[in-house]
């Protein structure tokens, strides 16, 4: 999420945007996430 790009390196392919976060913003979307309550 930070870089935008998997762990070997490589960017997102089109369609997919590429995402770059700062840390802040990222553990931001992770708190956010795990907040949420499971859907079935």
């Amino acid at each position: 999420l930070m870089t935008g790009a998997k762990p070997s390196g490589q960017q997102p392919l089109p369609p997919m945007p590429p995402y770059r976060l700062s840390k802040d913003e990222a553990l931001a979307m992770v708190a956010y996430l795990r907040s949420l309550k499971p859907t079935e």
